[in-house]
């Protein structure tokens, strides 16, 4: 039996062999198809197969392969057949991507799955946002005539073998515990919050960290973090009220600006300006910034050290950093509410565990 995992992010990562733990499944038996730009660097100790998603190898096709391989539906059914070898397998999924459907409605998907992908298992799935996130370059209506650009893409899809009904599927992972057999693997019992716990399977972070490459920066246990995102850039908050809500937090974390060391990654993306306040008062606040490399995977920093104090805003990290037991503080409480960031709201059971409320 082969198991096919299809991951794009650390946490997917850690979720995929939380679940090989947890099922006791040799690696030898294990796919992982890697989405975006994701390249997870294993140790010896893993003997799976690490393949390109079809997307990402489509997206290097010359134009004569693009051409041979316009029907998407025939392109992806050959390549499933391709890696499961012909044999029956298992799917565990992040997302209900396009590539995902296909997988799990392949004839030789015995079962699929559903693994943790991120903050969106913690949240309220009663949103068309949410439910169609993979479409948002469409309008919700057209009139007759508009718009044209949009039209052409949607006939495009169907052009290439991607029928209505399968592109009707909502990306949500959450919705699909609803199927019959389907599992959800989640690190806390307060993911997918409407799946019966019966269906739930709670990972261990323990084992996880021989399968992975450690990192190689010398940090020690209570070390200070600030993970920047973002969701101020998303929102359009306005820098005077990031910049009020920062100070709030640093005065409650270190009213007496003692000399300490903070490690910093921003995620990139961030406005200019936002960063450049960030290091301004981080500095202001005693603490000496330590920038961490892009490449550096924060998960696997989490799993090595013990009681670390991990600052920020929104990012799901804060809430990885709070399930594996260190001390998360967030400025989102002190944003002020005129944004209609729906953050706290949508995750109640754990906005206030991680710090998005008081």
């Amino acid at each position: 039996m082969t198991h096919i995992f299809t991951i794009h992010s650390p946490i997917t990562l850690l979720a995929a062999l939380g679940i090989i733990n947890y099922e006791c499944i040799p690696t030898e038996q294990v796919v992982f198809i890697c989405g975006g730009q994701f390249n997870p660097k294993m140790s010896p100790e893993f003997k799976g197969k690490i393949l390109h998603s079809y997307d990402r190898l489509e997206a290097q096709f010359s134009f004569v392969k693009r051409i041979l391989n316009f029907d998407y539906s025939s392109s992806v059914a050959h390549y499933i057949r391709q890696i499961s070898d012909g044999e029956l397998f298992t799917a565990y999924i992040d997302l209900m991507s396009v590539f995902n459907r296909y997988l799990v409605m392949h004839p030789q998907c015995q079962q699929f799955h559903i693994i943790e992908e991120g903050i969106v298992n913690y949240a309220d799935y009663d949103d068309f946002m949410l439910w169609t996130a993979d479409l948002r370059q469409f309008d919700w209506q057209w009139n007759g005539f508009g718009p044209v650009k949009q039209k052409l893409n949607a006939c495009f899809r169907l052009w290439r073998g991607r029928s209505l009904r399968l592109l009707a599927m909502p990306i949500h992972p959450n919705l699909y515990t609803l199927h019959r057999g389907v599992k959800a693997y989640c690190f806390s019992d307060v993911a997918f919050r409407y799946t019966q716990n019966e269906q739930k399977k709670i990972l261990s972070w323990e084992g996880l960290t021989p399968y992975i490459k450690s990192s190689t920066t010398p940090y020690a246990d209570g070390d200070w973090f600030w993970i920047g995102d973002t969701l101020c850039k998303s929102y359009g908050v306005r820098m005077e009220h990031f910049e009020k809500a920062l100070q709030h937090l640093l005065e409650r974390l270190n009213p007496e600006k003692t000399a300490r060391t903070i490690y910093l990654k921003f995620r990139g993306g961030e406005p200019k300006a936002e960063q450049a306040l960030t290091l301004h008062y981080l500095k202001a606040y005693g603490f000496q910034v330590v920038t961490i490399p892009p490449t550096e995977i924060m998960e696997m920093v989490f799993l090595q050290y013990k009681n670390l104090q991990v600052c920020g805003i929104a990012s799901s990290l804060l809430i990885y950093a709070h399930l594996m037991g260190h001390q998360t503080h967030s400025l989102y409480a002190y944003l002020p509410d005129e944004y209609n960031i729906s953050l706290a709201k949508s995750y109640p059971t754990i906005a206030k565990k991680v710090g998005f409320l008081l």
